[in-house]
């Protein structure tokens, strides 16, 4: 990686973590009612729904948090208050669940695994057969959920396209990163020319192109929620899994290309 590349990804990361900080406060302070932690792929989901229920006189105060699942879950076990924990994974959700921090385990949405890249006449060109050809690949940290959902749909399309096609992707992937944020931020800069993410992570924003894999290596992700244990009994906890699992909440998670229930 040259000295460019080096200060691309620099300012990526910077990106992204501005980013997820500006998107941290919804109609509160450090006093707020109710404490999300959520999936970072769900960031403008939320953002949505904020801007749709913003004159419902029911609302609650919020603070959200936005970050990977694992280190969301990894602070949580640590002692970081939160009333709320939404996940990219079931994994995270089930090593609370057995620690008896969370309660009432519930599967949110899905979203799907898609290879994406800014927008230029070589994007366009962009196929899952023709990975290998990207010089620079970005994918999730494997012990991540995009990183994990990444790892097992590479394996699917290695019995597909070959085991040289899958090493010579790995041998073309040049970063792992904790969220996708990370990675959509390195691609929107120019450090990476594709990486795999999530669908509702570019499902809006005209600079990139979305690519599915194949059908028959396409599979769903899911998008996990849990309550702090004894939350759910608060009154502004009931107001806000209300309006995210009602009509507005609906609205948002599939205006960015999610499926609910």
């Amino acid at each position: 990686m040259d000295r460019l590349d080096r200060r691309l990804v620099v300012q990526a990361a910077a990106v992204a973590s501005l980013s997820l900080s500006a998107a941290a406060c919804w109609a509160g302070s450090e006093g707020a009612s109710v404490r999300v932690l959520a999936a970072s792929s769900l960031t403008e989901p939320l953002q949505r729904l904020q801007a749709l229920t913003a004159d419902h006189l029911d609302v609650p105060d919020v603070v959200m948090s936005f970050d990977g699942s694992q280190r969301l879950r990894a602070q949580i076990e640590r002692g970081m208050p939160f009333d709320l924990f939404l996940s990219a994974h079931r994994r995270d959700v089930d090593r609370l669940l057995r620690a008896g921090t969370v309660e009432s385990p519930q599967r949110l949405a899905t979203n799907r695994l898609v290879l994406t890249c800014r927008r230029s006449a070589r994007c366009d060109q962009l196929t899952w057969d023709a990975l290998p050809g990207v010089q620079r690949l970005g994918v999730g940290l494997k012990s991540s959920p995009i990183g994990e959902y990444t790892e097992a749909l590479l394996e699917r399309a290695a019995h597909k396209f070959g085991a040289d096609w899958l090493r010579a992707v790995q041998a073309q992937t040049v970063t792992q990163e904790p969220n996708v944020r990370r990675l959509r931020a390195q691609v929107a800069l120019g450090a990476l020319d594709a990486a795999i993410v999530y669908a509702s992570d570019v499902a809006t924003d005209d600079r990139f192109r979305a690519v599915r894999p194949p059908q028959a290596l396409d599979r769903p992700t899911e998008l996990w929620l849990a309550v702090r244990a004894g939350a759910g009994e608060r009154p502004a906890v009931q107001r806000f899994l209300k309006l995210l699992g009602g009509q507005p909440g609906r609205r948002a998670l599939t205006q960015f290309g999610l499926g609910v229930p």
